[in-house]
Order: structure tokens, then C-alpha cells, then sequence
């Protein structure tokens, strides 16, 4: 199964089960977008395709479950460690990801800055932009894979298991995280 046959499949399950969840459209079409991100990132991992639906039930509720988690936390940064004594991970973090976010096309980098940087709504940004809303969730999570790739060339990161960044150090001069 591709991911497309699995959208076209549950696309409108997974949206009615966030949509009951947490009585507001717009957060769960982008809770159903986080599903899906997983769903292309793991479908190679799904060995029965019998199974597919509690599958998509699990991953479903392990972002709803992330979301609850991260509702709350200061969105400075798409990335950022929870704690460190001296702050610096998290100087080196925020510096590293604003620099990266530079170097994105512009057509995701703005979105995507506002969006996770700034906290603005992806409503507000698709205003900005001119596009749709959807054009304007498209553009965020493009540029959130395209700066998750950057970072991976560029950078030694450690995560824990709940994602959380515990460890990065830069390992090429030329990449444009530390200037």
C-alpha cells in the first residue's frame, strides 16, 4: 500500500477521529497531516497490510497524545532541548536551526519560520503568502522535511526516547549551522 491508497482509504477516519477529539477543525486537519507525515516516513515498516487501520489507530493517537504534550510548550523553536545547565545546547540549537531555516527556499523557509518560529497561525500565513490554508500546511511541513534533512547532513544529534534533544554538535564547517 502506498501512502496515497492509505490516505484515500482513512483520510476522512483519521479527520473525524481528531475532529471529535478536539472540537477544532483546523488543529485536526493538522493533527491528520502529523499522522500521515508518520504513516510516509514508516510505511515500509508495516509488514501486514491487513492490519493497516489499528496501525493508523495507533500512530493517531500517539500524536494526539504529542500534541496534548507539547500544547503549552514555548514554540520558539522546532527544535530545542528541554534542559541544559549552561543553556548552551540551546543557544547553539535555536542559532543552528534559525541559520538552516535560512538556507531553505524561500517559499518554505518563511512559512516555516513563521509558523514554528514565530507561532504564527497557519491561517495568517497563507494570507500573507497568498496561497491556500492547505498550500500554506503543505509549504510548512516541505520545509520541515527539507530542514530535518539539513540538519541530519550536517549535524551529530542525539535525541532520548520521547524525541526530546539531549546532544548536537556541528560536523561540517561549510553548512551554514554555526555562522
Amino acid at each position: 500500500m502506498s501512502t496515497e491508497e492509505v490516505w484515500n482509504q482513512y483520510g476522512e477516519d483519521v479527520l473525524g477521529y481528531f475532529s471529535r477529539k478536539t472540537n477544532d477543525p483546523e488543529l485536526a486537519s493538522d493533527l491528520r497531516q502529523e499522522v500521515f507525515l508518520r504513516v510516509h516516513q514508516r510505511l515500509g515498516s508495516l509488514r501486514e497490510h491487513q492490519k493497516t487501520a489499528h496501525w493508523l489507530s495507533a500512530i493517531s493517537r500517539n500524536v494526539l497524545v504529542d500534541h496534548w504534550k507539547q500544547k503549552g510548550r514555548e514554540r520558539s523553536s522546532v527544535l530545542l532541548p528541554k534542559e541544559h545547565e549552561d543553556g548552551s545546547l540551546h543557544r547553539m540549537a535555536d542559532v543552528c536551526i534559525q541559520n538552516m531555516i535560512k538556507t531553505l527556499p524561500e517559499k518554505y523557509a518563511g512559512p516555516l519560520a513563521m509558523g514554528d518560529l514565530e507561532g504564527v497561525k497557519q491561517q495568517q500565513i497563507a494570507e500573507q503568502y497568498q496561497i491556500t490554508l492547505s498550500g500554506a500546511k503543505s509549504r510548512i511541513q516541505r520545509g520541515r522535511v527539507m530542514l530535518k534533512e539539513a540538519i541530519q547532513n550536517c549535524c551529530k544529534v542525539e535525541l532520548n526516547k520521547r524525541n526530546e534533544l539531549v546532544d548536537a554538535d556541528c560536523v561540517h564547517d561549510d553548512c551554514g549551522c554555526s555562522d
